[in-house]
């Protein structure tokens, strides 16, 4: 995984060095990334004050808010 600031998540192969797949759903600039394996990763946003838990397999996530 590797994140940046165009508000998005890119999916890559290590084994065939090759790119995957976009992951999109922040609405700012991506500040920390965490891979969690089984093709799931952790991302933290900025001033939209957003956790994710991005679940590959299943073309989901789960969104965590910031309080105001």
């Amino acid at each position: 995984f590797s994140s940046s600031t165009d508000r998005t998540v890119k999916i890559w192969n290590i084994e065939s060095l090759s790119y995957v797949d976009t992951l999109f759903g922040h609405q700012d600039e991506i500040l920390a990334i965490d891979a969690l394996g089984n093709e799931r990763c952790l991302t933290v946003g900025s001033r939209d004050r957003t956790a994710r838990f991005w679940k590959v397999p299943e073309e989901s996530q789960l969104v965590f808010r910031g309080l105001d």
